[in-house]
């Protein structure tokens, strides 16, 4: 992969991409992290479920993926882990481990004494909503992924 000569984003002449070629590696990874900055700062206020589900579904959709390629590759020594494998696999995988600290962060941040115990307001309502509308689905889903995790 070809990364730009000159800053990110730039397809000029100088920059030594085509007009029409896709992110770099360097530039994806950008995008992913203003992204999650961008759900962090959406979220910090409030999180109801409208606003925290496309979190945990991108998660969701991440972790299946990974299954099927895992599955897809078999035994036999050819599964290669997601951290040493290549392209859009790996990228996606980072995605998923950034998605995955920014639900860590939300839910231990804590407030200040006799404040509850989750300065995000409506944080732990709205997972127990997403994820089957009672705490055990919430615990079942966070069991699924680390199971399904890589």
């Amino acid at each position: 992969e070809v990364e730009a000569q000159t800053e990110p984003f730039d397809r000029s002449y100088r920059s030594g991409l085509t007009p029409d070629a896709p992110l770099t590696e360097a530039e994806r990874r950008h995008v992913v992290d203003v992204l999650l900055g961008t759900a962090v700062t959406v979220l910090l206020p409030k999180a109801p479920s409208d606003h925290l589900a496309p979190l945990l579904h991108s998660v969701s959709y991440n972790l299946d993926a990974e299954w099927e390629a895992a599955t897809s590759e078999g035994g036999g020594g050819k599964y290669k882990a997601p951290a040493q494998a290549g392209g859009t696999r790996r990228e996606r995988y980072l995605a998923t481990t950034k998605a995955c600290a920014v639900l860590l962060f939300l839910m231990q941040i804590r407030g200040r004494p006799g404040q509850p115990a989750s300065p995000v307001p409506e944080l732990f309502k709205g997972l127990v909503e997403c994820l089957g509308g009672t705490e055990d689905g919430a615990a079942g889903w966070i069991l699924c992924c680390m199971v399904n995790s890589f």
